[in-house]
């Protein structure tokens, strides 16, 4: 049962934090430096305690918090703050180059003197108990956990757009986590990973599912700003199994095997950027690893670039579910021909129809493509999900119950009348290879019964209504000389 005392303290604490920087720059910017204090102030609390950490972080005196918040009233706290976590990258092999695009002494917290006032009012408002980790918490990562989780919660709902830094929504890392339902030990790859949330939700998911063991993680990003944040999010989700790298997945890719092939993997999760320009469609008949043997996408969408990627980038038993503009289910030209090798190849699993304006960064309608490998049956599971939601200002929401109803729906696999259908690979054929769930899930507007008898009763009320309307008009018009029809007596 969810301790909701403790995740409004929480909430509070954080709400706090992020007021500190009330007019000198916005959540989305501001996150980039509580969110290393965050982390500062986590391993500082377990260094050297037994508090149910994975790994052995080292912090030197002078990088802990309490010796930062101690000297807070001297001059020059950006310095410090970054002397101490440049030596904790020093202390620590697994955190080497984390905090490289981190600098608490940058022109946007203002001048030399405003900034110190502003960062010891920082160091002040992660100084409360619900944020002590040495205090009664057997688990600190579980609570590192619980306390960036609120942050995340807290920017999706104070934020709008995102900068660049792709963060796919909560309630969406959650539902690709459960569809593709990770088991202790597998791999799971995404290959543009963001600020790491689908990835910590598949291990969190493992180990829900595994009794504590949970998945290896691996991910790649272009953007090195959402990468540091993605290494900073495993740290305090406790994840001890992760590489994350930074590049290009398409043009550049990291993983690889020794022998230089692409690393394979036996799930992947992704929300990659829709319809992006300028993907390398230059180099991509000339690809070393294989990827476009289906078709090579248009120059101006990568949809299917990086759908074909991760691909080829899993294991021949591997799962896949991937975030999609719903312009791939149905676009023509050389994207309906990859489409069309998709389904008759028995990759294609499930399409599932999602609600509208769940990304602060989009409006355009999406779905998700559900793959797998190892497929025997040439059918496609059709699920319309898009008309149930918890409506906000920012973004709509899935809920717990639309959660469960989506998972239980595709684990099911079959006919629900007017949500989901299973559709023979034949039938798709006939429709061109067209996956739009709108082509195959009929919907069926409910029309209300009419009752003639209320109706009629409705009708006689409305005519005695009007009847004595009209009785009190012709009274006025007597009064003031006119008849009822308007027209002045003589």
């Amino acid at each position: 049962m969810a301790d909701h005392k403790s995740d409004n303290t929480i909430s509070m604490a954080i709400a706090k934090i992020f007021e500190v920087f009330r007019g000198v720059s916005p959540c989305e910017e501001s996150k980039h430096f509580v969110l290393p204090v965050l982390v500062l102030k986590y391993l500082s609390d377990v260094s050297g305690s037994d508090c149910g950490v994975p790994l052995s972080y080292r912090v030197p005196g002078q990088a802990q918090f309490h010796e930062l918040k101690r000297a807070r009233f001297e001059p020059h706290n950006g310095k410090r703050i970054n002397i101490a976590l440049r030596l904790i990258e020093e202390a620590n092999d697994d955190l080497s180059g984390m905090f490289n695009s981190v600098d608490f002494c940058s022109s946007k917290l203002g001048a030399t003197e405003r900034a110190d006032i502003l960062l010891s009012r920082l160091l002040e408002a992660f100084d409360v108990p619900v944020l002590n980790f040495t205090l009664g918490h057997h688990d600190a990562p579980g609570a590192a956990a619980k306390v960036c989780d609120a942050l995340w919660a807290f920017l999706d709902e104070a934020s709008g757009k995102r900068n660049g830094e792709t963060v796919t929504p909560p309630d969406v890392s959650r539902m690709l986590a459960q569809l593709v339902r990770p088991a202790a030990g597998e791999s799971v790859y995404d290959s543009c990973l963001g600020v790491g949330g689908s990835l910590i939700e598949c291990g969190k998911q493992a180990r829900i599912s595994n009794v504590g063991q949970g998945a290896s993680l691996y991910g790649q990003e272009v953007n090195a700003d959402a990468l540091a944040l993605a290494r900073m999010n495993m740290v305090l989700h406790g994840e001890d199994s992760y590489r994350l790298e930074w590049g290009d997945s398409l043009r550049n890719p990291k993983l690889l095997s020794p022998a230089g092939d692409l690393m394979t993997f036996d799930i992947v999760v992704s929300q990659p950027p829709f319809s992006m320009r300028e993907w390398g469609h230059e180099d991509a008949a000339h690809d070393s690893f294989g990827r476009y043997l289906r078709g090579i996408p248009p120059r101006g969408s990568a949809d299917f670039a990086f759908i074909s990627h991760m691909l080829k980038s899993l294991k021949p038993k591997g799962r896949m579910a991937v975030v999609v503009s719903l312009g791939v289910l149905f676009r023509s030209g050389v994207e309906g021909q990859i489409r069309t090798h998709m389904v008759r190849d028995k990759l294609i699993d499930a399409v599932i129809a999602l609600p509208p304006k769940l990304f602060t960064h989009t409006g355009i309608p999406t779905a998700i493509l559900l793959l797998r490998k190892d497929r025997e049956a040439d059918d496609v599971l059709f699920v319309d999900a898009s008309r149930t939601f918890e409506p906000g200002k920012i973004r709509n929401r899935l809920s717990e119950s639309e959660l469960s109803f989506i998972d239980v729906t595709y684990q099911a696999r079959s006919d629900v009348p007017q949500l989901a259908r299973v559709v023979s690979q034949a039938e798709i054929a006939q429709h061109d290879y067209n996956l739009s769930v709108a082509r195959y899930v009929e919907q069926v507007e409910m029309e209300e019964p009419v009752d003639v008898a209320v109706l009629r009763a409705e009708r006689l009320q409305l005519e005695c209504e009007l009847a004595s309307l009209q009785e009190k008009l012709e009274g006025l018009f007597e009064r003031i000389g006119y008849d009822y029809r308007g027209v002045l007596n003589p």
